[in-house]
């Protein structure tokens, strides 16, 4: 970059060239950084600030690991565990014995990932806000320890905390345990074994026990529905919480409607409850009948599994709505391909009628995003007309359909093209 153009750019106009860049791609800014020692001075922050590392062994070196000079510019790290012991779990879980450990003390919990050179490499990135932990297969019984857990936890710069690991399963924090945790605005937890290896007492207490401590400046909670403390969530107060994301096996008990459930979190703008039913299962409305005022004024997406006709909280939705999913979970069209799943799910799929009720109350007049999943029934068309009038902002609509067999083609009108 010659001097003539470093004049008339100055450092404030080159970083709002570097910002639309990076909104692009961050790779659009390698040529640019090697123009001049200024140009490549203002990257650096930005080319180096996610960072990938696999780990298949206990960290010996912070260098080796990650070259220091990017220490100081990583926001976003992610950690891959290629763990030897990862299969370990899942072997003593379904055979009862013991398999031979490289690293672990526990066939459950990752002895890689306990390691004081990683945690003295994450105290050494002073602008790390966000880390995410991953299995190399989602699908092992492997778990991360409460060590680590609490490491991790308490750098005080962090905010982000995305888990695939299992939460300590059989570790938990010693009474006297007095860790401050760094104030979370965002925790992602996804459990892919629930099925094989369901939560254990430790594992939920556990997460009780970090709720207690983050449910003040959490803003982004996803979790697993089999680790939900459902007896203990509306005794907090989630004064910050904008996102609540719940994807798994519905709970049996207790059976307290989630308007209540979750009557604490007022700022919500994103409830999304992904819950599948067994095959015994019944569907449960989110409202009691007699709610007075809806607990999420400020909701913006709403996605509910199993949707219940003649639940009272389609009429309470909020116009400025702008995602609404009414489906099940998983999608009955899934049903072939999870036949040979440990676990056998429900699909009580609603019909066109139904489908048209359950909107013909929604207030909705906003929603730029409709998904639906239905049986086709004499209604069909009725329910197809009725969104064009109902919605005409809406942008998408995603629609699963069933037919029974040996039926003809259902005619659908040209007006109900969006």
């Amino acid at each position: 970059m010659s001097d003539g153009i470093r004049r008339q750019l100055n450092d404030d106009v080159l970083a709002q060239i570097i910002a639309e860049l990076v909104q692009q791609s961050t790779c659009n800014l390698l040529p640019l950084s090697e123009t001049c020692h200024l140009s490549r001075t203002l990257c650096k922050p930005f080319i180096f600030s996610h960072a990938t590392c696999h780990i298949g062994e206990p960290v010996r070196s912070r260098r080796m690991l990650i070259p220091t000079f990017m220490w100081p510019y990583i926001r976003y790290l992610m950690v891959i565990d290629d763990c030897p012991d990862q299969a370990a779990g899942a072997w003593v879980h379904a055979r009862s014995a013991m398999r031979h450990l490289y690293y672990a003390r526990d066939p459950y919990l990752c002895g890689v990932l306990e390691s004081p050179k990683l945690f003295s490499l994450l105290r050494h990135m002073p602008r790390l806000t966000k880390i995410s932990l991953n299995l190399q297969d989602y699908r092992c019984v492997h778990g991360v320890s409460w060590a680590t857990l609490k490491s991790i936890l308490a750098l005080p710069q962090l905010r982000e905390f995305w888990v695939d690991l299992l939460l300590s399963p059989t570790q938990s924090p010693s009474h006297n345990d007095e860790t401050d945790f760094s104030p979370l605005t965002l925790l992602h937890h996804e459990r892919g074994v629930s099925d094989i290896y369901p939560p254990t007492t430790t594992e939920r207490a556990n997460i009780r026990y970090l709720l207690t401590k983050l449910c003040l400046s959490l803003e982004v909670l996803t979790l697993p529905a089999e680790l939900v403390p459902v007896s203990a969530l509306s005794s907090w107060n989630w004064p910050r919480l904008r996102e609540l994301r719940v994807r798994g096996a519905r709970w049996d008990s207790p059976s307290t409607p989630y308007t209540t459930l979750f009557s604490n979190m007022r700022n919500l703008r994103v409830l999304v409850l992904e819950l599948s039913l067994s095959v015994e299962a019944e569907p449960r409305p989110i409202s009691d009948p007699a709610m007075k005022a809806f607990p999420w004024p400020d909701l913006e997406h709403f996605s509910v599994s199993h949707p219940v006709v003649h639940d009272s909280v389609y009429a309470h939705l909020p116009r400025r709505l702008r995602v609404l999913t009414l489906s099940c979970c998983p999608h009955k069209a899934e049903k072939p391909a999870l036949e040979a799943s440990d676990r056998v799910y429900a699909y009580p799929t609603r019909t066109g009628s139904e489908i048209l009720e359950i909107l013909q109350r929604c207030r909705a007049q906003e929603l730029l995003e409709l998904q639906i999943e239905y049986h086709a029934d004499e209604s069909e068309n009725l329910l197809l007309g009725f969104l064009s009038s109902a919605f005409p902002k809406l942008q998408s609509l995603e629609i699963y359909r069933y037919r029974h067999p040996n039926t003809g083609d259902i005619a659908v009108v040209s007006s109900t093209c969006l």
